[in-house]
């Protein structure tokens, strides 16, 4: 049996589409767990609807303690031998876990990964852009396997949402509850550093909605630094366990260092301290600039320049990819 996580705040809004989505999947021996994390809207009256309506869904309510302790109560409330987690504005297409278990079953892998796709508009359809389902790529050993995380081309990315995963392999490991960005990251860095085998199907089948108020671009100064010091603490690990995963890891460090430095322009009260400190963050790392895409070039290289002229092109991007969002929808 799969177990399916859903970890759910306030979101009321896309809830009940996310939920049909997984319903509606044609892999049936599954259990859908909805763990309330305190909602404050509608939610919880979702999660109580479907779970009267449908025999394999279970609706879970807690007190508000964040994203990763509602996925930890999922982990210990699931049956299943297999385990998989869905963000509560997410969908995904109808046979996700159909294809992820019939090809994580045939290669004997741990976990089994597929591409996504990001969804600016808020009424998107679920419309397959591919019809053939690719051979799977397969990844023998973990240091095989975290280079695939860490790298830009069939990757299988850091993400816990995109993948299926074999309970034996989670163990007892739990999602840490005093980091709010990125926990994502460290969590599957720390579980895919034990694996044997893992497989990744190049079909993007995962709707990840982007929402400009989530955590991830609302958060406070201080959950940006504590990002940071996730990323240097799985690059002090690689350079014991996986050396050709520092490539990637770098490249990823800049640009959160930048992510870090758009909060300067719009929390911080002691911008020189802080620019220092990310200005030393990216010199460090200096070479892996050029690795970057286009927009975060610009503002690494403006950042060792001067707060000024960093201060100059972030307000440009930050509009630029506001009018982009715009046209997205």
């Amino acid at each position: 049996m799969l177990s399916i996580i859903v970890p759910i705040y306030n979101a009321e809004k896309y809830l009940k589409k996310c939920l049909d989505s997984l319903v509606n999947q044609d892999y049936k021996k599954k259990e859908i767990l909805l763990i309330d994390d305190g909602s404050k809207d509608k939610s919880s009256e979702i999660c109580d609807e479907y779970a009267r309506k449908y025999s394999f869904i279970q609706a879970i309510h807690k007190e508000n303690g964040g994203c990763s302790s509602a996925r930890n109560l999922g982990i210990v409330q699931a049956q299943g031998a297999y385990l998989a987690f869905v963000d509560a504005d997410d969908c995904l297409d109808h046979d996700f876990y159909s294809i992820l278990m019939d090809n994580l079953i045939k290669t004997q892998s741990d976990i089994v990964a597929c591409s996504y796709i990001n969804e600016y508009s808020e009424n998107f359809s679920i419309k397959r852009k591919q019809d053939t389902v690719p051979e799977p790529i397969i990844f023998e050993g973990y240091k095989s396997a975290l280079e695939s995380m860490t790298a830009k081309k069939n990757s299988i990315e850091g993400f816990v949402w995109n993948k299926i995963w074999k309970r034996e392999i989670i163990e007892n490991q739990q999602f840490r509850t005093d980091v709010t960005i990125i926990e994502d990251s460290i969590y599957s860095w720390t579980v895919i550093s034990k694996i044997k085998r893992a497989c990744y199907i190049d079909l993007p089948m995962y709707h990840y909605r982007i929402i400009p108020t989530s955590i991830t671009r609302s958060s406070s100064l201080d959950k940006y630094y504590k990002a940071l010091c996730i990323y240097e603490t799985m690059i002090e690990e690689a350079k014991k366990i996986a050396p050709k995963c520092l490539h990637g890891l770098s490249t990823d460090y800049i640009i959160w260092n930048i992510k870090t430095a758009e909060q300067l322009l719009l929390h911080s009260k002691n911008v020189k301290k802080d620019y220092n400190k990310i200005k030393n963050n990216i010199l460090i790392k200096k070479k892996y600039i050029k690795e970057c895409g286009f927009r975060h070039k610009i503002l690494a290289k403006a950042l060792l320049h001067s707060w000024k002229q960093y201060r100059f092109w972030g307000i440009i991007f930050w509009y630029l990819k506001k009018v982009y969002i715009m046209i997205k929808k």
